[in-house]
């Protein structure tokens, strides 16, 4: 029987919960906002854990900068794809404070996340375009300048090995470092994406209203 009643009632965010995800063996429970936070709680006791803000805007420039670069060194190669820049998201390169960052400055709602079984958080901000790794303890680790590649939904493999996301294309991507393994483009959107027990099966839902698997 289900209680009807919540267990407990955790706070912290000021605007619309977009996605939550937990992990029973690390204790914890995530959540991500419109406004642009993660929250970490105890999920045994919704004791508050941790904050987890990036200043998006720093790495929109940076992102934006190596795009910029990229393409003028490439300009006359026909076969290099610049719809996706990886870096690593070096911290010491950020020097404005995050106190004066934060004022007036936008927010990026992040609005799908993962949690590992190390305890790693994979989100994905839609505003930004930006696919981020963070440790456990909120370090940023990697991010993904996703172009135009919309990401809809995100699933991650039994062995916590590979990121599946599913938009505009679907991308298999290795959850320690988020580069591509492996991408395939529909005759029409991804609109969702589920796995069957042990991973035999891979099922994708289409905006053409197709289940293909």
């Amino acid at each position: 029987r289900i209680n009807p009643f919540p267990t407990m009632v955790l706070r912290g965010h000021e605007d619309e919960i977009l996605s939550i995800d937990s992990n029973i063996d690390l204790d914890i429970v995530v959540s991500s906002s419109k406004d642009g936070t993660i929250l970490v709680h105890s999920l045994s006791t919704g004791e508050y854990i941790r904050t987890i803000q990036y200043p998006f805007e720093l790495i929109i420039d940076s992102s934006n900068k190596n795009h910029h670069n990229n393409s003028n060194n490439n300009n006359n190669n026909d076969n290099n794809n610049d719809d996706e820049i990886p870096f690593t998201c070096d911290t010491s390169n950020f020097i404005h404070s995050i106190s004066n960052y934060y004022v007036d400055k936008p927010i990026y709602s992040i609005d799908i996340l993962l949690i590992l079984s190390n305890g790693n958080i994979i989100c994905y901000s839609k505003q930004a375009h930006l696919l981020l790794l963070f440790s456990i303890n909120g370090k940023p680790l990697y991010c993904i300048n996703t172009g135009c590649e919309f990401i809809n939904t995100m699933i991650i493999s039994s062995d916590n090995k590979y990121l599946i996301t599913g938009g505009e294309e679907l991308v298999i991507r290795y959850t320690h470092n988020l580069e591509v393994y492996f991408n395939y483009k529909f005759s029409s959107s991804i609109s969702s994406l589920a796995f069957s027990n042990n991973d035999q099966y891979l099922f994708i839902g289409l905006t053409s209203c197709k289940l293909i698997i």
